[in-house]
Formats: structure tokens, sequence, C-alpha cells
């Protein structure tokens, strides 16, 4: 399943500066961010009309969390998804040449059941809170002509990467609740803010690490973060795309919404935000993958992709060649289960779980394979790819 792919768009990276540094950096365990990075933090009022996040108890950031896990299942999506995701499975079932009216116990679930479940996972919503928990938070101003909008879904999830996945507990993912017209409060995975630790020795463009900069002083600082108008309205394109049906704004500033109804009217009524892969069809291009190909790989702590410039189609596992010697020492280092996902031309095109990156012959050569880390597995790949050439 993946989510919308309007929430995996260039604005997000922009918001957070991700970094094409082709040295890169890479994390081999699940470290905190350096003391300044606090993540106890809730928002305090300063003032009349100033916000800050300070320094707070476990009690008020786990009400932090619950907040955010609050505004996510509290929407008609708990239960018109799961909906959807039946009948679905009911036509997928049906492609196989099974009509699922057969089996009783594939029958769509009624409406009264729908509403039960979707009450259970709000009732019990502590996976949520826990992934949320891992998040750093940081406040965003809009101090510019526009303002941020909300929906009658709030809570928007997008990742600041190319290749990333929705999922909470996804490397990369930003976590949005706007909480007026100037603040919305931002949830950031720790590979963003360790990003932001590296951000003096990345070649990075004097305006890019400008902002960078200043992302990173407000999470240190817990200070609210000049957000320029066009992250203002990624946000408020955001708040569109999560919508079921409502948006609400302090003023009738819709415009760009409106533009966007227009370009997408199946915005207009939305039941769900998630979706099947069609059987038998290759696997979606990720829009904003550049051409070419490509290695994603995910480790425990840390992801990164390396630019693929020659594989040997003869060679184990994925045999393959990159200039970024540097980080791919560090992912070969790596003693984790990494997972690993070559991309031609902004297309998955394979996978592999479980493996490890092994440097080939002369390592300035940039040669290595991926392969699995069990020895069976390992084997077994090897008789696999033997049969594929």
């Amino acid at each position: 399943m993946t989510g919308t792919t309007a929430a995996r768009t260039s604005g997000a990276q922009k918001i957070v500066c991700s970094s094409n540094d082709r040295r890169g950096s890479w994390a081999k365990a699940e470290a905190p961010p350096p003391p300044e990075f606090v993540s106890h933090f809730a928002v305090r009022a300063v003032g009349n009309h100033h916000l800050v996040l300070t320094p707070v108890s476990e009690d008020d950031r786990l009400a932090l969390a619950d907040l955010f896990a609050t505004q996510m299942l509290r929407t008609h999506f708990s239960r018109t998804t799961r909906a959807h995701l039946a009948d679905r499975l009911r036509e997928i079932t049906r492609q196989l040449g099974y009509d699922p009216d057969q089996n009783p116990t594939m029958a769509t679930p009624p409406d009264a059941a729908l509403r039960l479940g979707a009450v259970r996972t709000f009732l019990d919503r502590s996976e949520q809170v826990v992934a949320l928990l891992r998040l750093y938070p940081a406040l965003y101003r809009a101090n510019g002509d526009h303002r941020f909008i909300i929906s009658d879904h709030p809570t928007a999830v997008m990742n600041a990467f190319p290749y990333g996945e929705l999922g909470l507990t996804s490397h990369g993912i930003l976590v949005v609740l706007p909480i007026s017209p100037e603040i919305m409060i931002a949830l950031h995975c720790p590979t963003i803010v360790k990003r932001y630790e590296f951000a003096e020795q990345a070649s990075l463009e004097a305006d890019q690490k400008e902002r960078v900069f200043r992302y990173r002083d407000g999470l240190r600082s817990g200070n609210p973060i000049d957000i320029d108008e066009d992250a203002v309205l990624f946000l408020n394109h955001q708040q569109t795309v999560h919508s079921a049906r409502y948006l609400y704004a302090a003023t009738d500033t819709f415009d760009r919404a409106r533009e966007a109804l227009e370009q997408q009217p199946h915005l207009r009524s939305v039941t769900t935000h998630l979706t099947f892969g069609e059987m038998g069809r290759p696997s979606k291009r990720h829009s904003e993958m550049q051409s070419g190909i490509h290695l994603v790989v995910r480790g425990p702590a840390d992801h990164g992709i390396l630019t693929i410039e020659e594989i040997d189609p003869s060679g184990e596992g994925i045999t393959a060649r990159t200039g970024q010697i540097t980080l791919l020492a560090q992912m070969a280092s790596d003693q984790g289960m990494l997972r690993v996902e070559l991309y031609v031309d902004g297309r998955p095109m394979r996978t592999l779980g479980a493996a490890m990156v092994e440097p080939l012959g002369n390592t300035a050569d940039g040669w290595f394979r991926v392969v699995h880390r069990d020895a069976s597995l390992r084997e077994l790949g090897k008789r696999l790819d033997r049969n594929r050439l």
C-alpha cells in the first residue's frame, strides 16, 4: 500500500532541504542528535502573540504525540479506508479467479462493524503515539502574505526524500498540524535532524545553507521557524490533498485550493489516502526521482541513495559501480539488516531485504554487490540469479 503521491513532492524536500551531496553521511546506530536538539518540547505562550517550544516533562511530550495521533484517527478516514481496502481485496480476489461472495468471511463489512473498528483503533492509539514520540518538534511560522489553512483531516504526513515512504516509522517523514493561521507544529524524523547537523559539511548553495541553518536553529531553540511563501503554499496544498471534504481559513484565501480542485476534481470528496498496486502492472514511477539508475539503501537508523554508473548483470545479487565512494563505505560498514531497492528512471525494479553491501576489489573503483546477509538466503539468491540468466 502507498499513500497519495501528492504528499511526496519537492515541496517537502524544499522545507527540509535534503541534500544531494555525493559524499553523504550514514548513521549505523540509533543515536540521538546532540543535546541542543531537544525533543522534550511543548508549545508555550510568551507575551500576547508569541509562541515558543520549551523543554517540558515526559507527560507533556506524551500529550503532544497523543494530540497528533488523535487528529490522525478521529476523522472519517478511519472508517472509510477500511471499507475501501475491503472492496479492493475483493476485486483482487476476483482477478485471481475466485468469487469472494462464496465465502461469508470475505463479505463486505457492515457499516456498524466499520464504525466499531474505527472506535477501537482510536481508543487504542498507543502504536501511533509511540511512533510519533521518536520525532522532533518545531514551530513553523507564516509571516508573509499567505496564512495557513486547515482541513477536516488536519494532520498531514509527507516525506522529505523522493524515495520516501509515508509510514510513521519510515525514515524521512515530516508530520504537520496547523494550530493557528500563523503557526504550525511540525514533527521531524531523526534522520532529517541529523542532516541539519552536517549542514556545514554539505555541498549546498548559499541560500540553501542559510535556510538549513534557520531550520536547525529553530529546532535547537524552540523559536518559530519563519518559512517562505512557497513553503506555506505547499503546506496548504497538503491540507487540500489530505482533506475529506472541507477546508477552513481565517479569511477567504482558497484561490490555490480552487485551482487544485479544478485540476484534480477527485479531491472534492475523498474516502481514503491508501491504494493497492495493480496486479500484473509495473510499480508506479516516483515522480521526484531523477532519471538514471539509483540504489536506495535503508538501514536500521539511516537511509541514503547511490547513483549507479554501471551494473554487472552476471554478478551476484545486485552487482554495480558507483562514484560515491565515501557513502558506499559507510553503508557497507553497517552491520544491521538493510533493505535495498534498485530504481531505473524512478521506477523500482528490484528489492532485497535482510541484505548487506559488500565492496569488491579496489574500493576506489566503486564496485560492490548487495546480497542477503543470511548465508542460506544468500545461497538461495545465487540459485535464483542463475535461473534468471
